[in-house]
């Protein structure tokens, strides 16, 4: 007897079998979706995830995979990295930076290895993540490049913008390795920032992890360079950035020598063309030139004279001992050369050593500077000779004092109760232990009372406090002197 199916049968049939094939269909692209998550899940991991996730969890992960995974695990995988990566996140209260260099050699880098490739993942504090796996990384500096913290330059494949601070590819890690307050760098930052000096750096402490290994807490700081975000100046319609650089001298990078010998390095356009270089000459000579030229109408008409006092007295508060060597930045903007922006102060304020820096400190030998430990005398900002040509301008002399008046009370809540010493150490003093913990408990390992190059004083404190109280007491110090020995007319 054959069998017969009714239309209705039929229609039932098919119905059951296209939501057979309905269910099959949801289901695959259901976990094709829950896979996504997985990975982006995965990618928010720390690089030693597998020394902090349970076992399970890791297991989870590798079945994964391998590919092994059921559905049902596939939910459970997923549900189980959201939850350790909030928890881990939320725990995390600082900005932080996994640097993974493909070669896995990246904490024996050095600055002639030239350039590596390297992952980059920064997490904030928030949990937002930024996840680049074709980053370039390599040891910047000149002497801070010798440390054993090494300070990093990091280039994006595409610009990001970090913390707010706008969208850009290339950004610096400070080591602070020089410094043991690590604040120096900062601290004047800040106040460059309340003098309204243009373009200077914004910057946050963040945790660095190279490897697997964490290696302290750095400053990270926007790049000096010509972008909207940055120095927001036209290269293309002859603005550029240049730094005075008595000797240095860096593997293809331009130099220009002006007529009366300033030495200049060129920054930003860093690959300039022989016709911009030409130019880029000619300007540095107008610069030269009318600052030499006992006109000050004309160096008004050449330079931003105000920007000039600022920087000058900025730089002269910190003492800061490099300034007629290295790291002296200008641009020029519109036809005009102003100073800045502001850039490296670790090695200021009291931290130079007694025997590198014999100049920094009072005393005729040097059993007398050692004796009399001062370092807060004298003028040393106008060993650049820019700067001590402009001196010889009664003019300049008369503006800078009245910026010394202006500021003057903000170079003193530097080091007041309640200042800006006070406000960093009193925010970031949890970060910083960590860099002076020991690695068994967690930390970088650094030692605080341990000077890391022959640069910086020799006699650090053996507390986190009492390097904090020498920088404050310096500042006091300085600024009083200062207020008694300002230029007169």
């Amino acid at each position: 007897m054959k069998n017969s199916y009714s239309k209705k049968d039929l229609i039932i049939l098919l119905t059951a079998l296209c939501l057979l094939v309905s269910f099959f269909f949801v289901l695959f692209f259901k976990e094709e979706r829950i896979k996504e998550e997985i990975n982006e899940e995965i990618n928010k991991l720390p690089f030693n995830y597998e020394s902090i996730c349970s076992y399970d969890l890791v297991r989870r992960i590798e079945n994964y995979r391998k590919g092994v995974a059921s559905y049902n695990e596939l939910l459970k995988t997923r549900d189980e990295l959201v939850f350790f990566n909030q928890t881990h996140l939320m725990e995390e209260k600082w900005p932080t930076v996994y640097i993974y260099s493909y070669d896995g050699n990246g904490n024996n880098l050095k600055n002639y290895h030239g350039k590596k490739e390297a992952r980059i993942v920064f997490v904030d504090s928030n949990g937002d993540v930024i996840d680049d796996d074709n980053c370039i990384i390599n040891v910047r500096g000149n002497s801070t490049s010798g440390g054993d913290k090494r300070p990093y330059n990091i280039k994006f494949s595409k610009k990001v913008d970090i913390l707010g601070f706008g969208k850009n590819k290339k950004w610096s890690l400070l080591a602070e390795c020089f410094d043991p307050t690590m604040i120096r760098n900062k601290l004047f930052f800040e106040l460059a920032k309340e003098m309204e000096l243009e373009y200077t750096p914004e910057s946050e402490y963040v945790k660095v992890y190279m490897d697997d290994v964490y290696k302290g807490c750095y400053l990270l700081t926007e790049r000096v360079n010509a972008s909207i975000s940055r120095v927001d100046i036209d290269v293309y319609s002859g603005d550029f950035i240049f730094e005075y650089e008595e000797e240095r001298e860096d593997k293809d990078t331009v130099y220009i020598n002006s007529d009366n010998d300033w030495r200049f390095r060129i920054v930003d356009p860093d690959e300039p063309d022989y016709e911009t270089e030409e130019y880029m000459h000619q300007s540095i000579n107008l610069f030269d030139n009318a600052v030499y030229s006992g006109d000050y109408k004309n160096v008004r008409n050449t330079i931003d004279v105000e920007s000039f006092a600022k920087f000058y007295l900025l730089n002269e508060f910190a003492k800061n001992i490099d300034f007629d060597y290295s790291s002296v930045k200008f641009y020029k903007k519109n036809g005009i050369i102003y100073a800045g922006p502001v850039w490296d102060f670790d090695i200021s304020s009291g931290n130079y050593s007694i025997n590198y820096y014999p100049d920094a400190w009072e005393g005729e030998s040097p059993e007398e500077k050692d004796n009399k430990k001062i370092s807060y005398a004298e003028f040393v900002c106008t060993r650049n000779p820019i700067f001590d040509r402009l001196m010889e301008y009664p003019e300049f002399r008369s503006l800078v004092n009245e910026t010394f008046e202006k500021y003057y009370s903000l170079f003193e809540s530097s080091y007041s109760d309640g200042g800006m010493i006070d406000q960093l150490t009193g925010r970031y003093r949890e970060l910083f232990e960590t860099n002076y913990s020991d690695t068994e408990n967690g930390g970088a390992g650094w030692v605080i009372f341990h000077t890391y190059s022959g640069l910086e004083f020799e006699e650090r404190g053996e507390t986190y406090d009492e390097n904090i109280e020498y920088l404050r007491t310096w500042l006091k110090d300085r600024l009083n002197w200062m207020k008694e020995n300002m230029w007169q007319e």
